[in-house]
């Protein structure tokens, strides 16, 4: 339940930043006293309307999916969520719940000749430019990607050299264990399991003199695992086994299930991310080599000096102290 929340609170968040964009063209602009909604909603084969406004169509189920889909792009993690359609029925609320708003932020604002505004305007025409250049910089860098190659064999001989890093499942030894105040009646504890290691977890969490406890695997990344017992988990050579160990000022009975090998990723699972990687890698090379060959069709020249004059002129005046400090 509880992932279940934070899984929804997260979508929430990314439904608000694919909400619906600005028209720079101006196209969708009606008279504000018309009733029907000046949208993009009216192309029939974009699905039935998910959302009315004013009894006119503000979105429809095409345009639910596009946002949708831009959500779970955003966050890649969540992309088998999508491809599994197993996405909550209370994030595809939230999404249309979102895009309603923004179809009556858009109504309103026409009504009141919002985008007639001339700091509207001048705002709007400072993120069409942004945005251009954005646009221009990835289509550059797209075109530069797409031509950056990689072989079978680097791509192995990576996967060789950083192996370690991509682990399917940390091996370790797995362990769980009952913690108590008393010595003694850990000693008691550790005489009624020997011999009954099989029945561990059941007769610990039955114990009422101590607290059971399962660590799960134990490795040297381990976190919450107090480090004596970590210690000796780490030097354990029989399987399975239990141990009296003092930590935190607890007595514990620790048993010592068994012991797992770290599991790695075969390099078929792994070899897109480390493609994406080198590819990565080798734009920085490619991209200097690229500007330097277009700097000979366009040349450019820096005025440093002004950049040198703005740092001296920020230097020589005074520095005024904050209130709180001078006190």
């Amino acid at each position: 339940m509880k992932k279940q929340i934070a899984l929804l609170s997260v979508l929430g968040v990314a439904a608000m930043l694919v909400l619906p964009g600005c028209d720079f063209g101006g196209g969708r602009r009606k008279d504000p006293d018309a009733k029907e909604y000046a949208s993009a909603a009216t192309d029939e084969s974009d699905g039935p309307v998910l959302v009315y406004v004013a009894g006119s169509p503000a979105v429809r189920m095409g345009e639910f999916h596009k946002r949708m889909a831009q959500t779970f792009n955003a966050y890649p993690h969540l992309k088998n969520l999508l491809q599994t359609s197993q996405i909550p029925l209370g994030f595809k609320k939230k999404l249309a719940e979102q895009l309603a708003n923004q179809a009556v932020i858009e109504q309103w604002s026409y009504k009141q000749n919002i985008d007639q505004d001339a700091e509207f305007q001048k705002t709007l025409a400072n993120a069409y430019t942004e945005l251009k250049r954005l646009l221009m910089a990835q289509h550059f860098e797209k075109g530069l990607l797409a031509n950056i190659e990689t072989n079978d064999s680097e791509l192995r001989s990576e996967y060789e050299k950083n192996k370690t890093r991509y682990v399917k499942a940390q091996g370790g030894v797995v362990a769980s264990g009952v913690s108590f105040s008393s010595q003694d009646s850990a000693r008691t504890f550790l005489t009624k399991v020997r011999g009954k290691l099989s029945q561990f977890a059941k007769l610990g969490d039955t114990e009422s003199a101590g607290t059971f406890t399962d660590f799960a695997t134990v490795s040297e990344n381990s976190f919450g695992v107090p480090e004596s017992i970590k210690k000796v988990a780490l030097k354990a050579r029989a399987f399975p086994s239990v141990e009296l160990v003092s930590a935190d000022s607890k007595y514990w009975v620790v048993n010592f299930a068994e012991k797992k090998t770290t599991e790695y990723l075969d390099f078929d699972e792994i070899k897109s991310q480390i493609e994406a990687m080198l590819k990565t890698q080798k734009f920085q090379d490619v991209f200097a080599k690229r500007m330097d060959e277009l700097k000979k069709d366009f040349p450019i020249e820096v005025k440093e000096e002004l950049l040198l004059d703005e740092q001296t002129q920020a230097e020589a005046k005074p520095q005024q102290v904050p209130v709180a400090q001078a006190a």
